[in-house]
């Protein structure tokens, strides 16, 4: 019961600073205050059309990303979870690391299938892997 006393004071606390605080910051506000600039370009509370333009750009410009990145991150999970119930109906097949087979569900037959993938794929690590160690060696500083 204390708990929640202590939380319902907090929070009218907290209301009527937030009130006290629009008050003290209202046109009307009774204590001195000085204008530091007039010109629209530095003030907080003015703009002019070109910040305005840039805002409202910049406001379309992440919303749109968040869209896009959405739609990626939509797409995605769709696939795979397309590869999972197509996994589900299909007859359970268990791998076997021989790599002398070459045909069924084994190493053999992954490498044989994709070989110019697994060599492009460690040929890309070994770029990254040189430039990397290029980059923090500082060579090309």
């Amino acid at each position: 019961m204390l708990r929640r006393n202590s939380l319902l004071i907090f929070m009218a606390l907290l209301f009527f600073g937030l009130l006290a605080g629009a008050a003290l910051t209202d046109g009307g506000n009774p204590l001195p205050t000085v204008e530091q600039v007039s010109s629209p370009e530095a003030s907080v509370l003015q703009g002019t059309d070109n910040q305005y333009a840039t805002f409202a750009l910049l406001v379309l410009l992440v919303l749109g990303s968040l869209g896009a990145m959405g739609t990626g991150l939509a797409v995605l999970f769709w696939f795979l979870n397309r590869g999972v119930k197509r996994t589900e109906v299909e007859e359970a097949q268990p791998f076997d690391f021989s790599l002398t087979a070459t045909e069924g569900n084994t190493a053999g037959a992954l490498i044989q299938n994709n070989a110019f993938a697994i060599v492009v794929t460690i040929a890309i690590l070994l770029i990254v892997l040189v430039v990397t160690l290029t980059i923090l060696s500082g060579a090309l500083a």
